[in-house]
């Protein structure tokens, strides 16, 4: 346990392997199995680490120095391979966009990830319309995730996570989302946290977002702490190495990547120890048993007990998305109302609650399979009908007040539907015979005339 109340995450002798897949051109291949070829990889190495109460650290380095693998060990997304990590207090990740599902709206997005971060259904009613406001998104708050365009989905994975209220922020790449008015506003919030004492780990490429929140940087440089310190000592040597790097050509810094990335796989156990003994009295038997401790390997390529939960909660959830996709129903079709399946209390314990429902979604599949074949025998008169049925729809649409629009590059049909003061629904009603869930610049699409514009018209 930690002796210190004020220390919040404390990381020591801290390792994290993965097995990296190997191409092997002579590898024998059967029918049914290729002999696959795996080496250790080392994505961090011999971290250690001590953060407390109200310090903002920063967490620097190249794409693939290891940043993302330690603030998951942090969140216990995964556990570490050696060596010991102890956090105390709640964690929540705010990185831009993760774990927003398409197939729902906004609204239910609030719900979904606010029960996967243990809120009750009652404290989320009481926060809805405030994480509603905060986002911006107004009547799209109702639209599928999947029309947002990006900014949009920035301000919906901000607002929610936010929103919650854990000890210890770790922020994913997340602190210039939407445009100059959110982000003033997410800085307002961010200065909240600070004055709150939250601990706050800040992951970012932008040097200046780093200066602005962070009193100490963390320094990673593929899989090692290349230096931790005071911002004003580490950041003038970091700016100092970007400078070097991108004055290489690129033939240069592949050589140099590849010779970093080749220490990470020559890495061993061997060379921790080492490391270690030159910090640890090796001379005394109580050296010698924490050694030992610290060189116990904890995940044998295994994930921790709540990345398998995690796993088994995403599988249920991509199951019961893709039936919503299926039938062409919403969430709160298929879920009822209130949610059936977000019951209170812990979510991995809803298992029997989620069974339930695929039976009542079998038992109307069923329904519908019957009532399609009671009506196969009158397909002769429904032809008739629809033939008559589709030239009145011909008739009508043709006669509908319609403009002609142009996709510009980077649009979405969120964008378009509120730059011409109307919804997605409506554009999608005026064009019944194009699939509109891929769009392309320069395809003309039809827009409804809105009524503004029809009454200046006349």
């Amino acid at each position: 346990m930690m002796e210190d109340k004020r220390l919040k995450v404390s990381a020591t002798y801290i390792t994290k392997r993965f097995a990296l897949n190997v191409n092997n051109d002579n590898s024998k291949k059967t029918l049914f199995k290729a002999n696959k070829q795996t080496r250790d990889f080392w994505s961090l190495r011999n971290i250690n680490l001590d953060v407390y109460d109200g310090e903002c650290v920063g967490i620097i380095g190249l794409n693939g120095s290891g940043k993302s693998t330690l603030v998951n060990l942090i969140s216990e997304i995964i556990s570490p391979t050696t060596g010991e990590l102890q956090v105390n207090g709640e964690v929540s990740i705010i990185s831009i966009g993760a774990g927003l599902q398409n197939g729902i709206t906004g609204r239910e997005n609030i719900r979904l990830k606010a029960l996967m971060m243990g809120m009750s259904n009652k404290e989320i009613d009481e926060k809805m319309d405030e994480i509603i406001a905060f986002s911006e998104l107004g009547p799209f708050i109702d639209e599928l995730v999947k029309h947002y365009s990006s900014g949009m989905k920035s301000k919906l994975g901000f607002s929610i996570a936010v929103y919650q209220n854990p000890d210890i922020l770790i922020i994913d790449e997340a602190l210039s989302v939407g445009d100059s008015t959110f982000a003033e506003k997410s800085s307002k919030k961010m200065f909240e946290f600070r004055q709150q004492k939250k601990t706050i780990f800040v992951v970012s490429h932008d040097m200046n977002s780093i200066n602005k929140w962070c009193d100490k940087v963390l320094w990673l440089h593929y899989g090692e702490v290349k230096e931790l310190g005071n911002k004003d000592t580490v950041l003038p040597h970091y700016n100092q190495f970007i400078n070097w790097y991108n004055d290489l050509s690129p033939e240069q810094q592949a050589i140099y990547k590849e010779k970093c990335q080749k220490e990470q796989l020559d890495y061993s156990l061997l060379d921790l120890r080492n490391e270690i003994t030159d910090t640890i009295d090796t001379g005394k038997r109580s050296g010698s048993k924490k050694i030992n401790k610290i060189l116990d390997v904890k995940d044998g390529y295994k994930l921790s007990f709540f990345s398998k939960a995690m796993m088994g909660l995403v599988a249920m959830i991509i199951i019961m998305l893709s039936l919503i996709a299926t039938r062409n129903w919403t969430m709160q079709e298929a879920l009822g109302k209130p949610y059936k399946f977000f019951t209170e209390g812990h979510l991995f314990h809803r298992k029997p609650t989620f069974e339930r429902e695929l039976k009542e979604i079998e038992s109307s599949e069923s329904e519908s399979e019957n009532k399609i074949s009671s009506k196969t025998n009158k397909s002769t008169q429904k032809v008739q009908k629809s033939s008559v049925s589709s030239s009145t729809t011909s008739h009508s649409s043709s006669t509908a007040q319609v403009i002609n629009y142009t996709i510009k590059d980077g649009d979405t049909l969120g964008d378009i539907a509120a730059e011409n003061n109307t919804t997605v629904q409506a554009i999608q009603q005026v064009n019944p015979n194009m699939d509109l869930s891929v769009i392309n610049p320069g395809e003309i699409i039809h827009l409804p005339e809105n009524s503004s514009t029809t009454e200046m018209s006349h």
